[in-house]
């Protein structure tokens, strides 16, 4: 059921980005659409749906995955600006300026790529400490023994 309306969500603001009485990527609603359908429903309901849960880590692939697809949007509109500015659009460039689109793309990537490096440093941290203090390790590629490594 819940599954039915994620997928009704999901049609209901695709015709709602671009249309109807209040368009909401017009008015600045883009960005924040772009995170919540490019990132959170993809990465954490594909990973809910076979997990049946939803742990810190879903919401922080969820969050980085959304970011680094918004970078595209961000360019769209940073190109688009004056276009959008006359046409009436009031995405978040057209609202904040060129300068702020600039660093807003630079914070997206920058975000997006940094998180990346900061969970995989943990997972590694986390993975050595766990393989060396406790014999059931949630990281089964630090117990192998090494005779099925092809290293």
């Amino acid at each position: 059921m819940g599954a039915i309306i994620v997928g009704l969500l999901c049609v209901l603001f695709a015709f709602l980005y671009t249309t109807g009485p209040y368009p909401l990527s017009y008015n600045g609603w883009g960005d924040v659409l772009v995170i919540v359908f490019f990132g959170f429903v993809p990465v954490g309901g594909t990973y809910y749906v076979q997990a049946l849960t939803w742990t810190s880590d879903t919401t922080v692939a969820s969050l980085i995955c959304g970011l680094l697809i918004d970078t595209l949007l961000v360019v769209n509109n940073y190109r688009d600006r004056e276009a959008d500015a006359r046409s009436g659009k009031r995405t978040v460039i057209v609202r904040f300026g060129e300068k702020f689109g600039r660093y807003l793309y630079l914070m997206l990537g920058g975000g997006s790529k940094s998180s990346v490096f900061l969970v995989l440093l943990r997972r590694t941290l986390v993975c050595r400490t766990s393989s060396v203090t406790l014999p059931d390790s949630s990281c089964p590629h630090m117990e192998t023994d090494g005779a099925d490594s092809q290293w």
